[in-house]
Parts: C-alpha cells; structure tokens; sequence
C-alpha cells in the first residue's frame, strides 16, 4: 500500500482543541447565546470511521488509535499518538505492518503490530455541523458532531454516543484558547470531554475485552464441586464461540492458537477434576475436545513455523536466504491443506454433536452422580494443585543440560497442568498469591515452550524437506539452507532449556516458592 506523493502530515491539532460533551435539546439556544452562525448549506457532512488493531490490541496498549475514514475512491488513515496525528491517504484499509505507509508508519507503527493482522474493532459515525462565533474575541470554529457506532460485522446495532462540542481558537493562538476555555467552563449546558472515542465505544459495544479475554466467575469456596467446575469452564465456551467465525474466516493465526488454549484449559481441568464429575459426561467431552485439538494441531504447527521463517532468515546469510523460498512455498502449501481439513472437521456432524455435549455439560442443575461431585471445591482444588506442584519440583530437580528432550516435554506439560487449575479457580485463592504463581509458571512455559516450538519446528523442516526431495523440488542449496536453519532452531532450543534451568533453580530456592506453599496454606484457612 502506498501513501499519496505529498500527503504524510503530521499535526498537532488536538492540543488547540476543546472538546465539550452537549446535551442535544440545550444545543440551539447554547449557540446562540455564543453567537454562532452555520456554514452556507446547512447540510451536515457526514463520516465513517473504522478503528483498527490487532487481535491482542497492540496499538491500543502503545496508547495510539489507527482509524480509517472513507475519502471518495480511497481512504484517509490517522494515526493518533499523543496529541499528535498522522494523516495518509491509500486505496485501501491496511492489513498488514507491511501495507502501511513508507515511513515512521510502517518504521514505528509497523513494528509495534507485525506480524498480526489489523482487524476492524468498531466503527462509529459522526454527523458534523460546522460554525463560527464571529462576534467578540476571540473568533472560534465550532464543530458540533452527533455519534453513533456499532461493531463492524454487518447487520450490526447502532448505538448512541454522547453528542460532542468542539471549539478551535481562528488564530490558533494558546492565549485564546485559555480565554476560550474560560467562557465555555461557565455554561451549564457543557461537561468537559477527553477525546476517547475508541474507549467509549468498545465499553458500549461491551468489547473492551478481546475475544480471548472472558472474565473468570468468583466461585464460592464451599459450593460443591460439579457445579464449580461447570461455572469455572462456561468462560471457555463463550471464548471458542467468540473466536470460531474469525478462526473459520482465517483472520489472523491468532483466533486458532487461542482457541486451543480453551481446548488445553477445558480438557485439562476435566481430567484433573474427573473423580468429582459425572464420568459418562467429563470423559465423553475431554474424549471429543482432545479430538478437536488434534484435527487443528497440523495448521497451528505450520502456522508458527510460518510466522519463524521470517526470524530464521533475519539470522542466515543474506546468501542463503533465498533458498529458502520454495521450502516456505511448500510450508504455506501444507498449511492450505490442513486448514482445509480443519475446516471440513468443523462442518461435520461430529462437531455439532461436541457443541451439543459441550453446552448440556455446562447446563446447571444436573444430577449427581459421583460422591465427590458434593466435595466443596476449595479443598478439592488445593489437594489437586498441592499434587501437581509436587510433582513439578521432582521433576524440574531431576532435569539437566544433558536431560533428554522427552523429560522437558514432560515438565512442560506438568506446568500447564498446573496452570490451568490454578487459572480457572483463581478466584478461590488470595490474589496476589495466585498472580505471583501464575507468573512463575507463565516463565517456565515461556522457556519451555521456546524450546518445544524450536523442536516441532525442527521435525516440520525435516518433513517439508523430505517431500520436497521426495518430489523433484528440492534444489540443493535448498537442503543446505534447511541443514543450517536446522542447526539454529537445535541452538536455540538448547539455549531455551538452559533458561528453563536457570529459572527453576531460582524457583525451587526463592521467595517465589514460598508464596506458592502460602497459596496451599490459605486453602485451610478460617476453614
């Protein structure tokens, strides 16, 4: 995407702005006591913006909006930092880091989101009437802008935003701004308003959460534990429902791995928590959502490998780099292939009858069928992740630099594990416990995951390249390529192990290990 030759401009604007929430019956006489008379016409201009960002909000979390305005055949892109916007023109919305403007765009903005795609978060209308106070001092524009927005699938609800007043001093001078100031802060009919337009939206459209993001429920310690468990999984359901239609439409590789993660955490708690549950109905389901996860484990693989393609040529030669082309023409080839898999698996009849299962697990009210499903949770919980993190020390003391990968691998899972309990029934424990735990063990997985992905990435290399041999594709300063691409990703999972190390020995002789044993404790607590 290409900006327009001459049109990359930087502004200020903002700072020389007041901005007034008005309540619309007061708007009239409000303007007249001002002295403002409307622009010739009278018609109001209307505009469409669309906010975008990347599925986990990256440029939200930076503190900038990228917003785009239909301008005729193309569009206008701003770029708000600050007090400060960046205006473009293009033919079209970005997707990608790379489809952004040359310049501090793609240099600045571009390296805060790559490699996620832009999606549109909402889109808000605003209808403009312009005027001017030309009598006394000092001379102002007045904008006057009616607000509405709605989510940006189609067919979605409008709803209202407060109607905002602005006013920018003609001379653009501070000390008429101060003076403006001063005469606006005395009408009734104005409440100063700070520009957060996004803000305002996505808490209307009550999308200030990501789809990832359900909030878990505050459980009762006492409350007995089949019913726990369907009130601490229900956020999982509502998650994958939320990701399933961008996950379908490929939007971005994120929808996928986020919708695993709910598999994983579900399936996990099920298990863990089995003895409590009705097995006819917990075995049945972690049965179907483990099937799940194994029809989507080919295109994740491929999808994290295509997304490390980028960081393994960035440390290659530039010599060698392009040899590497036809290999990732194969990997994007194999992940078209197992995408389509995917979605052939979630049109079947076997994954309706899983939502089914799924949604009638959660259904409150169900019979009891085991004694411990009475058990109150609290206890139950404690002595599971007591168990786990038990295990996780005698494991992770066993461990070594010369430890096959299988015993990492191992540990690795144990993490999650525990993870998942101590995540799902988070609000069972003292806060500041569960978080300082939670991000012990985000540290390992960390380490460990690096060092899990740089080895499946390694076994997929070796597969691409075995096919492209296998068919007559395979050049051999291709194989040579993928033999030194090997030797990185073998580097880099040893380094990874070797951090694993590190933080676990911190662990297993900190403070950090404490508050996990006070987590424990508090479970017996004014008990």
């Amino acid at each position: 995407m290409r900006a327009e030759p001459g049109y990359d401009e930087l502004t200020s604007m903002r700072a020389k702005e007041l901005s007034f929430c008005v309540q619309e019956e007061r708007l009239t006489p409000l303007l007249e006591r001002l002295g403002g008379e409307p622009d010739p016409g009278g018609t109001p201009r209307v505009e469409v913006a669309t906010y975008l960002d990347t599925f986990d909000r990256r440029v939200l979390a930076s503190g900038d909006r990228l917003e785009v305005v239909g301008k005729g055949k193309g569009v206008e892109l701003l770029w708000r930092h600050g007090r400060s916007t960046r205006r473009a023109r293009s033919r079209r919305a970005p997707a990608f880091a790379p489809d952004l403007p040359a310049g501090a765009w793609r240099k600045e903005l571009g390296a805060r989101i790559a490699p996620r795609r832009l999606l549109a978060l909402c889109v808000v209308e605003r209808r403009i009437r312009e005027y001017d106070l030309a009598h006394g001092e000092p001379e102002a524009r007045v904008r006057i802008l009616e607000r509405r927005t709605r989510a940006p699938e189609n067919g979605a609800d409008w709803h209202a935003l407060p109607t905002l007043l602005t006013v920018q001093p003609r001379r653009g001078r501070a000390a008429d701004l101060v003076l403006l100031e001063r005469k606006l802060q005395a009408e009734p009919a104005l409440a100063r308003h700070e520009p957060a337009e996004l803000e305002e939206a996505l808490r209307i459209l009550d999308r200030a959460r990501t789809p990832a993001e359900s909030p878990p429920p505050a459980l009762d310690p006492d409350a007995p534990t089949d019913a726990a468990v369907r009130a601490a999984l229900a956020p999982g359901l509502a998650t994958w429902s939320a990701l399933e239609d961008g996950l379908r439409a490929d939007l971005d590789v994120e929808f996928l791995h986020q919708g695993r993660v709910v598999l994983r955490r579900t399936r996990g708690v099920l298990r863990q928590l089995r003895a409590a549950l009705p097995a006819s109905a917990g075995k049945e389901l972690a049965r179907e959502l483990r099937w799940l996860a194994q029809v989507s484990g080919p295109q994740r693989d491929l999808d994290v490998l295509l997304e490390e393609f980028d960081g393994l040529a960035r440390e290659l030669p530039k010599g060698v780099r392009a040899d590497l082309d036809e290999l990732c023409s194969a990997a994007r080839e194999e992940r078209e292939r197992s995408r389509a898999f995917l979605l052939e698996a979630l049109d079947g009849a076997r994954y309706q009858a899983l939502l089914l299962a799924w949604r009638a697990f959660l259904e409150p009210g169900a019979p009891q069928e085991v004694a411990q499903g009475r058990t109150p949770i609290l206890a139950l919980v404690a002595r599971r992740i007591g168990k786990r993190h038990a295990r996780l020390l005698k494991l992770g003391k066993r461990l070594s630099a010369r430890s096959p990968g299988a015993a990492f691998h191992e540990l690795r899972i144990e993490c999650k594990k525990l993870r998942y309990l101590l995540d799902a029934f988070r609000s069972l424990f003292p806060p500041e416990l569960v978080e300082a735990a939670l991000a012990a063990l985000k540290r390992f997985q960390a380490a460990l995951g690096e060092a899990n992905d740089a080895h499946v990435q390694g076994e997929r290399l070796r597969q691409l390249a075995e096919q492209l041999h296998a068919s007559g594709r395979a050049q051999a300063a291709c194989l040579m390529a993928v033999g030194r691409a090997l030797s990185l990703l073998a580097a880099r999972e040893k380094r990874s192990r070797a951090e694993f190390l590190r933080r676990f020995r911190a662990y297993s002789h900190g403070p950090e290990l404490e508050l996990m044993e006070a987590l424990l404790a508090s479970a017996g607590r004014d008990r």
